[in-house]
C-alpha cells in the first residue's frame, strides 16, 4: 500500500535552481468579469499579461533549473496549444505541473502520454502531477497542493507547505493573519510577481515561528 496514491520527489539541488509559481492564468480572458484577472495584476490586455509573466519567468529560472508549477496554468478553449506555446517559450529542464481547478490544457496534453511524463527535447521535461504531492528538497520535506492546507505533513518537524489558488486573498482574513506566520507560503502570481526559489524560503521561513495546528508535535 506504500506510495498508492503518490511518490514524494527526491531532489538533491542547489536550492537557488529549484522555483516555485502557480496561477499563471495564460490567456484567461475573463471577458465576464467586472475586472478581468490580467487588469487587476496591472496588465493593459490579456496579450500583455502573458508576455510579462514569460519574461518574469525567464528573467529567474533558467534552462537547467526544475519548475514546481501549483496549477492553473492556462485557460480557454485552446488552453492545450497555448500550454504548449508557453513551454516552447520558457526556461525549465523538468517542469513539475499540477491541474489546479482550471485544468484546460493541462487535462488533454496529459492524456496524450502514455505516462506522466512528457519528454520535450533531450534536455527539457514536463512531469505532470496530482493538485497533492510532496517533495524531499535536499532532505527538507515540502507539501504542495494547489489549495492551501491548513494542517499539513511534518508541520511540527519543520516541513514547508506552499500552494496556490486564493490569488491573495487568504492573507486579508483573520485566519491568513496566523497562517502567514507559519512555514507555509502562497505562491500565486498576485504574492509572488516572479518564481521563487527553495533557498529564498529558507531564508523567509527562517524569520518565522513552526506555527502548528495538530497534536503531532
Amino acid at each position: 500500500m506504500k506510495y498508492l496514491f503518490y511518490k514524494p520527489i527526491k531532489i538533491k539541488d542547489p536550492g537557488e535552481d529549484v522555483f516555485f509559481w502557480s496561477d499563471t492564468h495564460f490567456n484567461h480572458e475573463c471577458k465576464h468579469w467586472a475586472l478581468p484577472l490580467w487588469k487587476a495584476r496591472g496588465f493593459s490586455s490579456i496579450e500583455e499579461h502573458n508576455e510579462c509573466l514569460i519574461e518574469r519567468w525567464n528573467s529567474t529560472v533558467s534552462a537547467n533549473s526544475t519548475m514546481f508549477h501549483l496549477g492553473d496554468f492556462a485557460f480557454g478553449f485552446n488552453a492545450s496549444e497555448t500550454f504548449k506555446s508557453v513551454i516552447n517559450r520558457v526556461n525549465f529542464s523538468t517542469l513539475y505541473v499540477m491541474p489546479g481547478n482550471h485544468n484546460s490544457g493541462w487535462k488533454q496534453l496529459f492524456e496524450l502520454q502514455r505516462n506522466n511524463v512528457w519528454n520535450i527535447s533531450s534536455n527539457k521535461r514536463v512531469i505532470f502531477i496530482p493538485n497533492y504531492v510532496e517533495s524531499f528538497i535536499n532532505n527538507t520535506l515540502v507539501v504542495m497542493s494547489h489549495y492551501p492546507i491548513l494542517s499539513f505533513n511534518g508541520q511540527s518537524k519543520g516541513s514547508f507547505c506552499l500552494y496556490g489558488h486564493v490569488h491573495g486573498n487568504l492573507n486579508k482574513t483573520d485566519i491568513g493573519k496566523i497562517y502567514s506566520n507559519a512555514f507555509s507560503l502562497e505562491v500565486c502570481v498576485e504574492t509572488q510577481p516572479i518564481p521563487i526559489n527553495f533557498n529564498s524560503i529558507q531564508k523567509l521561513f527562517s524569520n518565522r515561528e513552526a506555527v502548528v495546528f495538530d497534536s503531532h508535535n
